[in-house]
């Protein structure tokens, strides 16, 4: 039996680029597998941070004290320090964190959904607190600080907005859900300030 030698070649070309075209599949699919175990990490990482004792003794600091001494002399020379003086390393770590969080999303480490999901909210309630100890900082300083905590707490409303249109179309949600967490959820949130947790909150 002669078998033509141009489509013998033919076949095994198509078969080698049928074989190529299934590894790229594969890899592909193995990057995401491995970018999501690796963004998982992260978040746990994170998450873990931001719930330590530490972490949530700077939080109230920031949330209870720091409007009230922002205009104290002692404690701006406290934030232009270098290293920063004791009670500004309360403010400096809560500001690295998000400032963190935003280079993560930056560098791919971090979903930028994710991230607002998780801290987007709690980003943008404390901007606002820390903008003034945040820009006698920066006055300290000749090189930009804390860009990327700006610029996340600034976009994440939009970018939450942006992320509830494609939620809403497919989740359905119990109107009757309000009354029954209204009122505990009101009350937490004036114990402990703003959560990293409060995107669900904002979506009602």
């Amino acid at each position: 039996m002669h078998v033509d030698a141009g489509l013998l070649s033919l076949a095994f070309s198509a078969v080698s680029t049928l074989v190529v075209v299934i590894g790229a599949l594969v890899a592909v699919r193995q990057l995401r597998y491995m970018r999501s175990g690796n963004e998982m990490q992260t978040l746990e990482t994170l998450t873990r941070e931001w719930e330590s004792p530490a972490m949530t003794a700077d939080r109230e600091f920031v949330r209870t004290e720091l409007s009230a001494i922002l205009t104290e002399p002692a404690f701006a020379e406290e934030l232009r320090a270098t290293p920063v003086g004791p009670r500004a390393q309360h403010v400096v770590r809560v500001a690295n964190f998000y400032e963190k969080v935003a280079m993560y999303v930056k560098g791919g480490a971090l979903s930028e959904e994710l991230a607002v999901m998780i801290f987007g909210v709690s980003a943008t309630g404390f901007w606002p607190i820390m903008r003034p100890a945040i820009a006698i900082r920066r006055s300290s300083i000749p090189y930009a600080v804390l860009n990327h905590f700006e610029d996340f707490a600034l976009r994440a409303p939009e970018a939450i907005q942006a992320i509830q249109k494609r939620r809403l179309r497919r989740l359905r949600h119990d109107p009757a859900m309000d009354a029954l967490v209204a009122e505990p959820r009101a009350a937490l949130d004036k114990a402990d300030g703003p959560s990293p947790h409060a995107f669900e909150a904002a979506e009602e």
